[in-house]
């Protein structure tokens, strides 16, 4: 792997320069050129490699998929019990998985709140999980932007999330906005956010 970024760049002479003993200033100057280029072409070259997909799936397909990564995330970091997590309402949602390399590793549904009387159609996003693997690659932001998308594209007046307090950051940048206090749900702290939608003509 090293040739290969060797290659493709032509550090190793500098690289190599940064070794040497002879001018103990340009050498520390020379390396921290050679850091800095070189672990940001070592990002860059890894994300590339990465290929990710994000699809609206049957869950009667991918059930397998989407229990076993709701089991990891939920179940066995957080401690979320079964009996709330399987909630039965999987069959009348739309889900979303994510696909890195094509293999699931992130996951999320929606589900209709139905309309009020003033013709008012909410939809909500839950059960947003990604593998502790696949983290820090902008993969939940890439399945709410999926999710947001799809009910925009479905007339929705609005989307709401109950969002963990420690993730939050996650959903103000998309546009999501916190209403209400904070409340505890299976054990964990939550906020309301809701998304806004302007009605399409």
């Amino acid at each position: 792997f090293h040739r290969q970024v060797d290659r493709y760049t032509g550090t190793q002479p500098i690289f190599r320069a940064s070794k040497r003993r002879i001018n103990p200033e340009r050498c520390r100057f020379s390396g921290i050129l050679v850091d800095v280029f070189y672990d940001h072409f070592l990002i860059q070259y890894t994300r590339s490699m990465y290929k990710l997909q994000i699809k609206l799936v049957s869950y009667t397909d991918e059930i397998d998929a989407i229990q076993a990564i709701r089991r990891q995330v939920f179940q066995e970091e957080q401690g979320v019990s079964p009996e709330l997590e399987l909630d039965g309402k999987d069959d009348s949602a739309i889900h979303f998985v994510a696909y890195l390399n094509g293999k699931p590793v992130g996951i999320t549904r929606i589900r209709s709140l139905g309309r009020s009387d003033d013709n008012h159609h909410v939809a909500k996003i839950e059960r947003l999980a990604v593998l502790k693997t696949a983290r820090g690659q902008g993969i939940g932001r890439q399945l709410m932007q999926a999710a947001l998308q799809w009910i925009q594209d479905n007339r929705y007046t609005e989307a709401i999330v109950n969002a963990q307090l420690y993730i939050i950051g996650l959903y103000e940048p998309l546009g999501f906005e916190a209403v209400g206090d904070v409340f505890e749900e299976a054990g964990i702290q939550h906020m309301q956010l809701i998304y806004p939608i302007a009605p399409k003509p």
